[in-house]
């Protein structure tokens, strides 16, 4: 677990807050089940790297669904033509 393998680190450095609060958010996930993609030859810095991915694909989670967000008010204003017969055109 990342909590086994990172938190007592954390706690011998001078690693910043949000660095510890980082790791206590992923303490619940187990670092040897996800894929690195790649192996440096030492343990540790597999893990680091580990850790930074996951960190990573978080980031990239929420900016994900920020585009979608964005996507969704963009067709919602775009795709709802409303018709005004009086002027013989369809659109806002």
């Amino acid at each position: 677990m990342v909590s086994d393998q990172l938190l007592p680190a954390l706690e011998d450095s001078q690693l910043s807050k949000a660095a510890r609060e980082a790791a206590t958010e992923l303490s619940h996930l187990d670092v040897d089940k996800f894929p690195l993609g790649f192996t440096t030859g030492d343990q540790k810095t597999d893990v680091a790297a580990t850790i930074l991915r996951m960190l990573y694909i978080k980031d990239l989670r929420g900016l994900q669904t920020i585009v979608d967000e964005t996507l969704v008010n963009v067709q919602n204003y775009t795709a709802n033509p409303k018709t005004d017969a009086a002027l013989g055109r369809i659109g806002r």
